[in-house]
């Protein structure tokens, strides 16, 4: 099951707007020729409404907390590159590291993505 965790600050209590956020939003993300995009398979966007994926918060410490994000169940997933994106509550985006299922389901791939830079590429051997 791929998953992801990074640290935000914890929201504000009580919120000064009423749009304000308590939890990051999450998404995946695929790799095609013009960019990262979001994984819409079926034309239904990859995200943390759309019920595949699941994020909890795993460890506050003081005004820092972490969340985890599995993606439940991946399935069948394209030849491209994904990756999880993040936008935390007291910050702009993180994303993990790119995956592919394929990479993501061989034996002793069980452990966390680590985070990278959002503005890069796959790494080659990606895709």
């Amino acid at each position: 099951m791929p998953r992801f965790y990074t640290w935000d600050e914890a929201p504000a209590w009580p919120a000064s707007s009423p749009h304000a956020r308590l939890t990051p939003r999450v998404r995946i993300e695929a790799w095609d020729d013009e960019g990262w995009r979001p994984y819409a398979p079926a034309g239904v966007p990859l995200d943390d409404r759309s019920g595949a994926l699941v994020s909890m918060l795993t460890h506050a410490r003081g005004t820092r907390w972490r969340w985890g994000v599995w993606w439940l169940e991946p399935g069948a997933a394209p030849r491209a590159p994904l990756r999880f994106v993040v936008d935390r509550v007291g910050g702009g985006p993180v994303c993990s590291a790119s995956f592919t299922t394929a990479q993501w389901l061989r034996r002793g791939a069980d452990a966390w993505l680590r985070a990278a830079d959002c503005s890069a590429p796959p790494p080659a051997d990606d895709g």
